[in-house]
């Protein structure tokens, strides 16, 4: 019996995974960064990112890049004071880079390379999940980002310095052509 349960239970899993051939472009996106100081927390957003992915029979490279400038938390002053921090006018992109494997799963965990602001850092193990076929197919994570990883000063309101995490939330859909 136990047999038996095992085996269905691999042959469900299984069913959640697709593999990925050909040339892909990112159709959509969504990042968010979540800045939080001791009474106030910041949200912004760039719908901005280009991208893309080349996958053939054994394994996957995708990027995506976003300009610095196009997250915007609604706040004009806290957006360009983000850019002087992140040293945007010197490196206006934040790219992220992912290698695979060809077969996506729905719940899978990968290596993501991000360069941001004249840093790179390899961020290990991050959970994503993922909806979708080889032909189209959606990505949602968040990622762990630390400031200090990038040397970004961290600013500050009234004396005190927002937390060192923060937070990307991502979702980007590919489509093959």
């Amino acid at each position: 019996m136990k047999k038996i349960i095992i085996i269905s239970l691999l042959s469900i899993s299984n069913c959640f995974a697709f593999n990925l051939n050909g040339n892909y472009s990112l159709q959509s996106s969504s990042i968010t960064y979540k800045m939080k100081y001791l009474l106030k927390k910041i949200n912004a957003t760039s719908t901005e990112a280009k991208g893309k992915g080349i996958c053939n029979k054994k394994d996957c490279e995708f990027l995506v890049a976003a300009p610095v400038k196009s997250f915007t938390s609604k706040d004009s002053n806290r957006d360009t004071n983000m850019l002087t921090y992140t040293k945007a006018s010197d490196f206006p992109m934040v790219v992220v880079k992912l290698k695979t494997l060809s077969e996506f799963k729905e719940n899978g965990n990968y290596d993501l390379d991000i360069s941001f602001a004249g840093q790179s850092h390899t961020y290990k193990n991050i959970a994503m999940k993922s909806e979708g076929n080889d032909t189209k197919f959606k990505v949602k994570g968040t990622i762990p980002l630390l400031l200090s990883d990038f040397n970004v000063e961290r600013p500050e309101l009234l004396l005190v310095k927002v937390d060192d995490l923060t937070p990307i939330e991502v979702e980007v859909t590919f489509s093959r052509h």
